[in-house]
């Protein structure tokens, strides 16, 4: 009930509310050890395990957006969470195999955007005398930036090819990505190429890295602007699905 009550906060921009809230879920999630993967533990169902990874990565989400937005340190740390994406689960034993709920797949790629979120707060925005923003840090989050949105690419080509056949499933008979979420999932690839360039725009206008910087952050917000074209032309012609 407090996930939900955040959730339309964040939705109304009421997000200085919404960050006092994730505070105490935070709390309440760590008592209730949703930090820790359920399939760890026998004495969950399937079910529950589910419902519990779904509400831990919805939390973990929002957590992200808030601290970014509102520039404020992080409230979860990735090095004490041990909760696998959905469809990507670590502690199976017995050999059993978990059956990747179609539908949790944009919750998967939200999950690991959002951890992406967390290595660019802890590179630009920790205190400055325990900052380590180096050249190598900085290359590791733009490598892991690239290869989330290698993965994500993959995916929204495939849902492409599928709409324009007039399907929603892809060809294994699995449910595609809807085109709203293929476009969110764009914008979240560009918004974190402007979240990891902008701080160095502060840096002095004649350096190397302001000018890569402002080329990367000029690109992106291109690219954002393209895409929601692209996308308001493609719904004014395309019936709504049922």
């Amino acid at each position: 009930a407090a996930l939900g009550i955040q959730l339309f906060l964040t939705s109304m921009l009421c997000l200085n509310s919404a960050s006092r809230l994730g505070g105490l879920i935070v709390r309440m999630a760590y008592h209730l050890g949703l930090h820790r993967c359920p399939t760890r533990y026998p004495f969950f169902t399937a079910d529950e395990a589910a419902l519990r990874r779904r509400v831990f990565w919805c939390m973990y989400c929002l957590e992200r957006l808030l601290c970014q937005s509102l520039g404020l340190p992080l409230d979860i740390q990735d090095d004490d969470i041990d909760v696998c994406y959905p469809g990507e689960e670590r502690h199976v034993t017995n050999n059993q195999r978990e059956s990747e709920d179609q539908h949790l797949k944009m919750l998967k790629y939200l999950a690991k955007q959002a951890r992406i979120r967390c290595l660019i707060v802890e590179l630009r925005n920790k205190c400055l005398h325990s900052r380590q923003d180096t050249a190598d840090r900085a290359t590791a989050v733009q490598a892991e930036l690239v290869k989330w949105s290698n993965e994500i690419q993959d995916v929204v080509e495939e849902a492409e090819s599928d709409s324009d056949s007039g399907g929603n499933e892809d060809s294994n008979g699995t449910v595609a990505i809807s085109p709203t979420h293929r476009l969110l999932l764009s914008l979240l690839k560009y918004e974190s190429v402007l979240c990891l360039n902008r701080p160095m725009m502060a840096s002095s206008p004649d350096s190397l890295a302001y000018q890569v910087a402002v080329q990367a952050c000029i690109s992106a917000a291109r690219s954002i602007c393209i895409s929601i074209k692209k996308h308001q032309g493609t719904a004014r012609h395309q019936p709504e699905l049922s």
